[in-house]
This record gives C-alpha cells, structure tokens and sequence, in this order.
C-alpha cells in the first residue's frame, strides 16, 4: 500500500524506501527475477543524483509518475500509463487483425500515442473536470465504510489476539493452530530475506565479486500445504 501511494502522490522518496523494504520479501519468496533486478534499479534510483542530477531533480518533482488529470492521488506508473493507452486504441474490438499485417501494425505503433491522447482530449473536453479524486465521492466512500466497518467487527468479533498466551500462529476464522514450521518460517522471513538481499547488494553491486546473473541461492522453502491439511 505504501509503494501504490508513493506512485500515486508521484513521492520519489516514499517510492525508494518502499522498495527497499519490499526487495528482502522477494530473496525469501525465491522471486529469482525480481530478486535480481530489484536491487539494481534501486541502486541506480539511489546513485542518480550524482550520476544524472538534472533527472534526479525532476525524479523528485514527481516527474518519474504520469498525471493524466489534475486529481489528487491520480498519478500512475509509466508502464500503467502505456497499458491504458494500448486499451484506448485498442477499444472493445481489439487489434488482432493488425497482428497479421506488419505495415498495419507498425502504422498502429506510430500513431498509438497519438490517438490515445486525441481521444483523451476528446473525452476530457466532453465532460466536466473536477478537482477531486474519482473515487472522493459519496456513493464510493459510503460501501467501503460499511465493508471496512463489517470487517473490523469480524475481527472483533474472534477476541483480541493479543491476548492469546501462545506464540502459535492461528487462522483467524477457524482459530486452528498453522504447522510449527510454516509458523516459523513466516517469523523468520523477514530475517532471512534481509540477509540475502545485504549479501547480493554488497557481492554483486559493491564489491563486484559475483556476476548480477549469477544463480541465485534458494532460501528456505515456505511450502503451504493443501487448507485441508494446514491445521
């Protein structure tokens, strides 16, 4: 949630640090690519301003987010940004017709942006802006407080887990008792995925000791057993 804020309020600040708090999450989920990649961008993200100062200053504006309308809490990531001109273009037709006939298609791939931003134009100009979220409405914020309201009285509802004088890991609704050892490699995650994360950012990026696509170690394996099982 703090990595969808940091792009929606365009925050190039909160975007690095929820990153870097998310990057130990993948070594321990063995996401071999994202595991790989994540912590270069983050390292070229943190050395731009003395690489690239110009672009760090505009990074830091905001500017590493789209803004298609001047609502707050409405900016999107560039490749969002790409994803929803594809769907304009595209419309409820699609393109698959154009996948058959290159000269069609590279025509498609000039002209996409264009007419993505002709149509925007268009739409915009046919309705009334408002200075406000889409969603910053009464008829939206009424249904999420009654679905938010239900789920803090479900909760409730199972006692305070607080108060629970075990250190098992229980299923809220079912109050049954997780596997020991699915228990504790959950406990221990965020440590191990962290040690990882420190010893790949020091051996391939700093030191420069181990090739970036090298084979990555495996952490231990958090195997879930079938919900009939689990208990």
């Amino acid at each position: 949630m703090v990595f969808v804020r940091s792009l929606r309020e365009g925050n190039f600040h909160l975007y690095l640090s929820s990153l870097s708090a998310l990057a130990p999450c993948f070594f321990a989920l063995d996401h071999t690519h994202y595991s790989r990649w994540l912590p270069v961008h983050i390292g070229d993200m943190v050395t731009l301003r003395a690489r690239i100062p110009d672009v760090a200053e505009q990074f830091s504006q905001g500017k590493f987010v789209v803004r298609k309308t001047s609502r707050p809490f409405s900016a999107i990531s560039v490749d969002h940004a790409h994803e929803q001109n594809n769907a304009i273009v595209k419309g409820t037709a699609g393109v698959t017709d154009l996948m058959q006939n290159p000269k069609a298609m590279l025509r498609w791939m000039v002209a996409e942006s264009e007419i993505a931003r002709a149509i925007t134009e268009f739409d915009t100009n046919c309705m009334s802006q408002q200075g406000r979220h889409h969603e910053h409405t009464l008829s939206t914020q009424m249904p999420f407080a009654r679905d938010m309201n239900a789920l803090v009285e479900t909760i409730d509802s199972y006692g305070n887990p607080f108060e629970e004088e075990t250190s098992d890991l229980l299923v809220l609704d079912t109050r049954g008792i997780v596997d020991s050892k699915i228990s504790q490699s959950i406990r221990d995650m965020e440590k191990i995925g962290r040690l990882q994360h420190n010893e790949f950012t020091e051996e391939r990026l700093i030191q420069a000791t181990k090739s970036v696509a090298g084979p990555i170690t495996e952490s231990f394996p958090i195997t879930w057993k079938p919900a009939s099982e689990e208990l």
